[in-house]
């Protein structure tokens, strides 16, 4: 099967955007209580007459393996995260593209999510609904050679119609006592 090649990985600076920026404080957030949380645990283990500065800076030079492994690891897991957030910002650019067609006045067209695009519920849903507008914009245009006054006799019946499905709110509401009928 022929895999259409994604040309742009970055498509929605609102969605992708703050998903990389959490990403990016989490990583950093992460990493530096992790850091802290094992610099105190190795104090607390080995106290030392050294000062606080001290024992930070040889912690510093017999773990810093650590934030290098840490440094060498973010670029792909960024990366991932780019290409997993573009699976989700894709379809919905594509939904987004299309109702704003349609609001444009051009006709409805359904939509192909690539393989391996999420959201395919979304894809489904709109896909429906393009069907059933154009069977609803095919039963509202008038037929090709009409004349005016059958496009004008269809409207009529189209609104009669409507009118004839819609519940009756006079029989859903109970009566109104008025002043002068309790005498």
């Amino acid at each position: 099967m022929h895999r259409t090649k994604r040309k742009k990985l970055f498509v929605n600076s609102q969605i992708q955007g703050s998903l990389l920026v959490r990403l990016c404080v989490f990583w950093v957030l992460y990493h530096a209580y992790l850091w802290h949380i094992l610099f105190l645990l190795q104090v607390f283990r080995q106290p030392s007459t050294t000062t606080v500065a001290q024992a930070y800076r040889d912690f510093l030079r017999s773990e810093s393996l650590l934030l290098i492994i840490a440094a060498a690891i973010f670029p792909m897991v960024f990366w991932s995260m780019l290409r997993f957030s573009h699976q989700v910002a894709g379809p919905l650019v594509q939904v987004r593209n299309r109702l704003r067609e349609m609001a444009a006045g051009r006709p409805a067209t359904e939509v192909k999510f690539r393989k391996g695009d999420l959201m395919t519920e979304i894809e489904q849903a709109f896909n429906a609904y393009v069907v059933y507008r154009r069977g609803h914009d095919a039963a509202a245009s008038p037929p090709a050679g009409s004349s005016t006054d059958e496009v004008q006799l269809l409207a009529e019946a189209q609104a009669l119609r409507e009118l004839a499905t819609r519940p009756d709110p006079a029989a859903t509401e109970p009566p109104t006592v008025v002043a002068a009928d309790r005498a």
